[in-house]
């Protein structure tokens, strides 16, 4: 399993319990990227979907393929 894409606001709930090998890289875009940024140097925190628009959620992603033997992720993933 190979996934490269920009972070969706929200990913349906996926199984992959017998998936051996996953490598995923996973992106904000720049838009969502300076707007986050622009909240943090103005000294405000980001709150995601209390009161600002979120930017990606990859939860239920990650949460599918957290079982995989080999895990892959890239540094913009991890971020």
């Amino acid at each position: 399993f190979e996934y490269s894409d920009t972070v969706a606001l929200k990913y349906a709930k996926v199984s992959f319990d017998s998936l051996v090998e996953a490598s995923l890289r996973l992106k904000v875009g720049y838009k969502e990227a300076g707007y986050v940024i622009e909240l943090l140097e103005n000294g405000e925190e980001y709150m995601g979907g209390m009161g600002y628009d979120m930017v990606g959620d990859a939860t239920n992603l990650l949460l599918g393929i957290s079982n995989v033997q080999i895990l892959y992720l890239s540094a913009s993933t991890v971020e």
